[in-house]
């Protein structure tokens, strides 16, 4: 059970970057992130919050060169 939720983490964060360059993607990914978080209900927020992270780690530093 431990290795299928640290490799949903894993996944999660992988879309979230994804998602950033294949914008077209995330028509796929999003609908498949979350029907896999709903299964587990306890760990939808966690997921949530790994998938933000994946999109934070792209957004951040091109809207920080932007406004430098």
């Amino acid at each position: 059970m431990e290795i299928l939720i640290g490799s949903s983490l894993i996944v999660a964060f992988i879309a979230g970057v994804a998602a950033l360059f294949a914008p077209c993607c995330i028509t796929v990914l999003l609908p498949t992130y979350l029907g896999s978080i709903f299964r587990e209900k306890r760990t939808v927020f966690l997921m949530s919050f790994v998938f933000f992270v994946g999109l934070l780690v792209v957004f951040l530093p091109l809207g920080l060169g932007i406004a430098a």
